[in-house]
């Protein structure tokens, strides 16, 4: 079997996280995909010899992200193997080559998810403990061995460079310590079976399926000796240049190193990583001088391999920490000489900076510190996110970040030692950096670049799920940002995250109190934002789920009044209209009086507004008449006041008279549908059928022109006109009135909010009976649940009440009990409480007992003499009877 190509071949895969252009990774992932399903299709790569790019592609699929994919491709060659037709030392062989990949993949796989825990790297252990279990007596186990040491150095390289990014972080360094030690015990366990199988080996053939042959077993002491001075040169690089530490593991690396190139041959395709891995640790040791002509020699020599570009760094790295910048810059020539790396990239950006820092010291100009980080950048766009940790770690070194420049160049370096806090898992840190830039920008009045980072901490808080801890110092960022326009996106941001956290804590009541003061506060601050439209979203699907319509329309009113934009007022208007036509009459009546009350306080001066008309009538008058209010605000309050408000027949006349003047001086045409389709409803009320035929033949506007939303108001307003009316006639009022037409309209919203469904359903139910003679069986056992389940709604108890007596024969004695109960059952003086009481009198009437039904009507007349209209006029009219 041929052996696993040495692991410094792959420094840079090791290590990087691609981040390659969006093109040019997509075709190199089909590519891959492409391959893995030809290969396998034709079990090339399972029988045939295993060629060199086996390794690079599986490689390439988990630093994309494809672990899975290249795990399940393992297996199935796996699989394949117990198939396979080929001698018993060839399926041996191939069985233990695709075991070792199938551990690296386990292994990239933790590094790509960032998942550096004891039981994701515990799982490539039992990969290894398997194959062992199962081929206890097998040729290759010591490179079972040596792949899990090989596995557990990718893990250190990832430990350190979360190190190197956070020094202080400790306990990353102890980590990576203990797995440095783990290597040497797995790297002694290869050398001894090595040992133990060799003086075998010599007395047995090359395709014995006892041994291995002794020239690879012999190798396999070299690649484990290279595998440990990997290892230990990490463990130099935790400690700081020059200290005790640094030098022990660079003398140990020193002695390894030469013992392992006395002995192997000189042939040895490994050997110039070895003599890598031998001068840089000499850099440390008492001859620098030499080592850099070892590691320039290297370099010379083998310019296009990973050994070579290592080499040069290292030496480049040592000349700039010791000011030699024109020796350093001629090697980093050298380095560019070969192929695009992330090592020369490194180097000169090192070179650079080091350079400004000797002409302009740690504060350098916005315009060289911008080249710079363009850069840094660019290295992020060619290696990906490992390599641009390792940029930025450079330029933080020679250039701290600095919160006192509103620079764009001093804002990038601050994200840069931020993010180098959190490759180190230190979001604390990350967050305080963060917190502290942006009240030192804040203070400085650099509001942009603060609101920047002010997301940036809401990021990190809302990453640990800390969504109070993001909401909060948003809150606090907005109050210092009141007038700018970064504030209204940054408010919004923070009622996501509240969202978030009454998301986790659905039954917190003061966050369920913060949430909804929040979005009724960002409604207020910023009525004319884009983002009050979203906000005004999220409040009536949280006024839907709580029942609380009159805070939704008092909001969308006051937004209305707070709009300049024509268009967007009317929209506003309309919402709120149909909001107030589905609430219940006494929520929909306190509705109107306060955006009557508001249109006062905003139209008058406080003196004249205690002179008021208490229906707010004189405000209505003013409104219409000023410039700072469009006429459309009047027209719509108006219309919300007749719509909630049956009068006398007499106060009825003079409305529909205001109707019809709107109507003949508005140039609207939606206005003009609203203030027509109000006329007929008033008739509707109060006249005969003819007359309601009469108007709407001669109607002029179309009700296809309203919102959905405003059409399902309309519909109901309109089975309620309908119910006063006996139950035999309603099938001919209801094809009079332009009900068909509206039901077409408001068929969208039907699946809308709570009140929609409820009572827009319930209203489609009993038209449809009207409009097409639907057995009104079939819509009661609907009405009949809707009114169990929602047993406080009094419109849909009284809209069952209203089918049950339209039913063949009626449910007298059942509309009767359930009128009772609504009666006994809504506070007495109320809206509900008259129109229940009124049903009485009604259902009395319709089955022909007129003198109990004028005895009760004189009963509530006495008892309740300051009954409002239009109960009062009614109970008058029925008492004198």
């Amino acid at each position: 079997m041929n052996k696993a190509p040495p692991l410094e071949q792959h420094w840079r895969s090791s290590e990087e996280w691609p981040c390659l252009p969006c093109c040019l990774l997509v075709i190199r992932l089909l590519a891959c995909l492409i391959f893995f399903v030809t290969r396998l299709a034709t079990n090339e790569l399972a029988y045939g010899q295993p060629i060199e790019s086996e390794d690079e592609m599986l490689r390439q699929w988990c630093d994309h992200g494809l672990s899975d994919t290249a795990l399940a491709y393992v297996r199935a060659q796996l699989e394949q193997l117990r198939e396979a037709r080929l001698p018993d030392v060839a399926v041996d062989d191939l069985r233990a080559r695709w075991t070792m990949r199938q551990m690296e993949c386990w292994a990239r796989r933790q590094l790509y998810l960032r998942h550096d825990t004891a039981d994701g790297w515990s799982q490539l252990q039992a990969v290894a403990q398997e194959f062992e279990r199962a081929y206890p007596q097998h040729r290759r186990l010591p490179w079972i061995r040596w792949q899990l040491a090989r596995c557990v150095l990718l893990q250190i390289q990832g430990t350190y460079a979360r190190y190197a990014a956070n020094p202080q972080q400790s306990s990353l360094r102890d980590r990576a310590l203990e797995m440095i030690r783990q290597v040497a015990e797995l790297a002694d366990e290869v050398r001894y079976q090595v040992q133990q199988r060799q003086p075998v080996a010599a007395r047995l053939p090359a395709d014995s399926p006892q041994q291995a042959p002794v020239d690879q077993l012999a190798q396999l002491r070299a690649d484990a000796d290279l595998l440990q001075c990997e290892a230990m040169m990490i463990r130099m690089q935790l400690y700081p240049r020059g200290s005790a530490d640094r030098v022990a593991a660079a003398t140990a690396i020193d002695q390894l190193a030469s013992e392992a190139l006395q002995r192997t041959d000189p042939g040895w395709s490994s050997r110039p990583a070895l003599l890598t891995a031998r001068a840089i640790a000499r850099l440390e040791l008492a001859d620098p001088d030499r080592a850099v002509l070892e590691l320039t020699d290297i370099l010379r020599h083998f310019p296009h391999t990973a050994f070579g570009r290592r080499a040069g760094q290292a030496a480049v790295e040592w000349l700039i920490a010791q000011g030699q910048l024109s020796r350093a810059r001629s090697l980093v020539e050298w380095l560019r000489q070969g192929e695009e790396s992330p090592e020369a990239a490194l180097s000169d950006l090192e070179l650079r900076a080091a350079q400004l820092a000797r002409e302009q010291g740690t504060s350098p100009d916005d315009t060289s510190l911008g080249e710079l980080i363009e850069q840094v950048q660019q290295i992020t766009t060619r290696f990906g996110t490992y390599w641009r940790n390792r940029a930025e770690a450079i330029l933080l070194t020679y250039f701290p970040s600095q919160t006192s420049s509103a620079s764009s160049a001093s804002t990038q370096l601050i994200k840069a030692e931020v993010r180098q806090l959190l490759a180190a898992d230190d979001v604390e840190a990350a967050v305080q950096r963060l917190q502290q830039a942006t009240d030192q920008l804040l203070t400085e009045g650099n509001i942009d670049a603060a609101t920047n980072l002010a997301l940036l901490v809401a990021a990190l808080f809302e990453r640990e799920q800390q969504w109070l801890e993001a909401a909060d110092y948003l809150v606090e960022v907005v109050s210092r940002t009141q007038r700018h326009s970064a504030a209204a996106p940054l408010h919004l941001r923070a009622i996501v995250a509240m969202a978030q956290s009454l998301r986790a804590e659905p039954n917190q009541s003061a966050v369920r109190q913060r949430y909804e003061h929040m979005l009724r506060e960002h409604l207020q601050t910023w009525p004319q934002e884009s983002s009050s439209n979203q906000v005004q979203q999220w409040l009536k699907a949280w006024s839907a789920q709580q029942g609380t319509w009159a805070p939704y329309a008092r909001e969308v009113f006051q937004r209305a009044l707070a709009v300049d934009d024509e268009q967007q007022r009317w929209d506003l208007l309309i919402e709120w209209l149909a909001t107030v036509l589905a609430l219940g009459d006494d929520v929909a009546a306190q509705v109107v009086a306060e955006a009557q009350q508001l249109i006062a306080a905003r139209t008058t001066s406080p003196s004249d507004a205690a002179r008021q008309d208490v229906d707010g009538r004189q405000a209505l008058s003013s409104a219409s008449g000023r410039s700072s209010f469009a006429p459309i605000t009047a027209d719509v309050l108006f219309v919300a006041q007749c719509m909630q408000q049956w009068d006398a027949p007499a106060e009825s006349q003079r409305r529909r008279g205001e109707l019809l003047t709107r109507l003949q001086t508005s140039d609207l045409p939606p206005l003009s549908s609203l203030l027509e389709q109000t006329i007929l409803l008033e008739i509707a009320r109060y006249e005969p059928l003819s007359s309601l035929q009469q108007q709407v033949a001669h109607q002029q506007t179309q009700p296809e022109e309203f919102p959905s939303l405003l059409a399902a108001g309309f519909v109901h307003r309109w089975v309620e006109a309908i119910d006063q009316r006996s139950p035999h006639q309603r099938p001919a009022w209801a094809k009079a009135a332009p009900l068909e037409r509206l039901l077409a309209v408001s068929s969208a919203s039907a699946e809308g909010a709570s009140w929609e469904t409820i009572v827009t359903g319930v209203d489609r139910l009993r038209a449809q009976v009207w409009l097409t003679h639907t057995p009104a069986e079939e819509a009661i056992v609907h009405l009949r649940q809707q009114a169990a389940d929602h047993p406080r709604h009094g419109a849909l108890q009284l809209s069952l009440i209203n089918a049950l007596i339209e039913l063949s024969p009626p449910q007298w004695d059942e509309a009767m009990e359930r009128t009772k109960r609504l009666i006994s059952g809504t506070p007495a003086g109320s809206q509900l409480n008259f129109a229940a009481r009124w049903q009485w009198v009604q259902l009395l009437r319709w089955q022909q007992r007129g003198h109990d039904a004028v005895a009760y009507a004189r009963l509530v007349h006495a008892t309740a003499p300051d009954m409002p209209e239009p109960w009062r006029s009614r109970f008058q009219a029925m008492a004198s009877q």
